[in-house]
């Protein structure tokens, strides 16, 4: 899998006071949304600051609500420009899904500049290390508050640096004339 490069962050990344989170995708089991529901709320009353985004189908009865935590659904989102829009205002994607293969959301999420928590299944790993974020071994409510509060207590320095190194490996190999170029080498052969 691949992405266009116009897709390239290519703003300067900031982190804002709150970390926030970002969930792209349809709700259904296997993306792990009811687990990211519950870490949300297993977070309550912890005095951390955080935002959690989620863009996606999502039925009313399946939104959380937190008073302690902004929480917004966008909805579906189809525009482009639009959908980089809401990636460059996040931090963190959660990808806590429970099968994958090349998820197309994890690398528009690191061309945009963020960080990742995703879990090792498919081809994740990949995409994401310990340089750009954090591989769950399973979609586990428990790892993924975990691996939240990991990055809301994180130093602005290291989760820049991860930010920064999501862009560096999408740039390095998963544009798409770069492939392009691959494969024409291998077939010349």
């Amino acid at each position: 899998s691949a992405i266009s490069e116009n897709w390239l962050n290519q703003n300067k990344l900031n982190i804002s006071k709150k970390i926030k989170f970002l969930f792209v995708g349809r709700y259904e089991r296997r993306k792990g949304v009811e687990e990211i529901n519950k870490s949300i709320l297993n977070l309550s009353n912890s005095n951390l600051i955080a935002e959690f985004h989620f863009v996606g189908s999502f039925p009313k009865k399946n939104r959380i609500k937190s008073n302690e935590f902004k929480i917004v659904y966008h909805g579906e989102i189809i525009e482009e420009e639009l959908k980089k829009k809401i990636y460059d205002n996040c931090d963190v994607l959660l990808c806590p899904s429970h099968s994958e293969g090349m998820p197309n959301v994890i690398l528009e999420a690191m061309s945009r500049g963020l960080a990742i928590i995703a879990t090792d299944v498919g081809a994740v790993r990949l995409l994401v290390s310990t340089n750009n974020g954090v591989l769950l071994s399973k979609c586990n409510e428990y790892l993924i508050e975990k691996n939240i509060r990991y990055f809301l207590l994180m130093s602005e320095n290291t989760l820049l640096k991860m930010k920064k190194n999501s862009i560096e490996k999408v740039k390095g190999n998963f544009i798409w004339c770069q492939i392009i170029d691959r494969i024409a080498i291998e077939l010349n052969k």
